[in-house]
């Protein structure tokens, strides 16, 4: 598993992504579908396993909404 203090938004190399994708869990069995970029939801899951939150949004959101997004998994946190 995956555990963080600060959540950094960056970007990375397709092998970089793959890695994280693969390590995470985000794959098919079938290896030929999960090539296939078009089968693919295209957002970032995330949570908080503690508090057990968890949610989604798209990836092609603007990062500092995908930030406002995941600071409302934080304990003191309101979300709409």
């Amino acid at each position: 598993m995956l555990y963080a203090t600060r959540m950094a938004l960056f970007d990375r190399q397709p092998a970089d992504i793959e890695v994280l994708r693969r390590r995470l869990g985000f794959v098919s069995r079938d290896r030929q579908e999960d090539r296939r970029l078009e089968a693919h939801l295209g957002i970032v899951r995330y949570g908080n396993e503690k508090l057990d939150r968890w949610a989604a949004c798209p990836c092609a959101a603007n990062p500092r909404e995908i930030a406002k997004y995941i600071s409302w998994l934080e304990p003191q946190s309101v979300c709409p």
